[in-house]
């Protein structure tokens, strides 16, 4: 199965830490496993040593890491090109996202294609979003 898991960023926390270590344990088993990450840890003010260390650690386990590039998060079209971008080449069964924004486009946009959305955070800022999108 092609499995596109989506991510903010790969600073520290625990979301980041599990997004990597369930993408090797997927590609372990027999899945073909891409990331594309939102933002560089060192644009949302994240230490951009502990990003290395798990790309780094994502390569050596053969998981593509993608970045959409600098400062993303203020332009949201770049966001919705690279998804977008990423969709048609890696052709996933299923998308994992790990970032209500990117399950608002999938929604949106990419409707009729499966995806899950995991919340890692008990605080949202637009809790009616989350409502009208997530079932």
């Amino acid at each position: 199965m092609k499995i596109l898991q989506l991510v903010s960023s790969f600073g520290i926390g625990g979301a980041e830490k599990f997004v990597a270590d369930l993408s090797v344990e997927l590609k372990a088993q027999g899945h073909e496993v891409t990331i594309l990450v939102l933002d560089h840890a060192k644009d949302v003010g994240k230490d951009p040593d502990y990003e290395k260390n798990i790309i780094e650690y994502l390569n050596e386990k053969q998981v593509q890491v993608i970045h959409v590039g600098e400062k993303a998060r203020r332009r949201p079209f770049t966001i919705f090109s690279a998804l977008n971008i990423t969709i048609k080449s890696f052709n996933p069964d299923v998308i994992h996202s790990h970032l209500l924004i990117w399950s608002v486009f999938l929604s949106f946009f990419w409707g009729k294609r499966k995806h899950i959305f995991t919340q890692h955070t008990n605080v949202l800022r637009f809790p009616f979003i989350h409502k009208v999108f997530v079932r």
